[in-house]
């Protein structure tokens, strides 16, 4: 059971290379669903891993590392396939992919400097609802074409939800920077004070 976490990050991380090749692929209704099914996948396995870990208290340097890896690379990866994916689509969505590449580049960078400094962040509710909302997002764009009204609603749907996953992403990411910078604030009077 403890590494349980870690088997399941490592299964979102061979999976997604995968996406890579929907550059490569014919753009079929079945394909869609295939890359569907892999990014569900995955998906579950980003949810897994983190409540296994908090439900069993299971922490590894493994997944103090490849955990974010995973998660930040599923989430650029599938936004930039799914940005090429069509051009009437990249018109629509290229504002909120490019902001939410940018918030999970300044995150990750935040998170490594201040885990210099001994400080850990976690992950607010916020933030959870954000990453909820771009998955699903990005699975109904995976999903979604003009062949017929239902997969054209599915993209419809998965641009909404995209543009509030952006709300959400630079609500938790203004407030993951001010706690970042209260805690190494705190940090360092502690440290004065000793």
């Amino acid at each position: 059971m403890k590494q349980l976490p870690n088997i399941l990050t490592l299964i979102r991380l061979v999976i997604i290379p995968s996406f890579i090749a929907m550059l490569f692929v014919e753009d079929t209704i079945f394909n869609r669903w295939i890359f569907l099914i892999l990014f569900t996948i995955a998906s579950i396995t980003d949810f897994l891993d983190g409540y296994l870990a908090r439900k069993y208290q299971v922490t590894s340097n493994f997944g103090r590392i490849f955990d974010p890896i995973a998660d930040k690379s599923l989430i650029i990866i599938v936004c930039i396939m799914v940005l090429l994916k069509d051009v009437d689509l990249a018109k629509l969505i290229i504002i909120p992919v490019m902001i939410t590449i940018l918030r999970e580049l300044v995150i990750s960078g935040v998170r490594e400097g201040i885990a210099t400094q001994q400080v850990i962040i976690k992950v607010n509710r916020i933030g959870k609802y954000k990453a909820t909302f771009q998955m699903l997002a990005l699975g109904f764009l995976i999903i979604g074409g003009y062949e017929n009204d239902f997969y054209e609603n599915c993209m419809n749907f998965g641009v909404l939800l995209l543009y509030f996953s952006v709300i959400l992403s630079l609500l938790s990411g203004f407030q993951y920077l001010n706690q970042s910078y209260k805690s190494i604030k705190t940090n360092k009077e502690k440290q004065h004070g000793n």
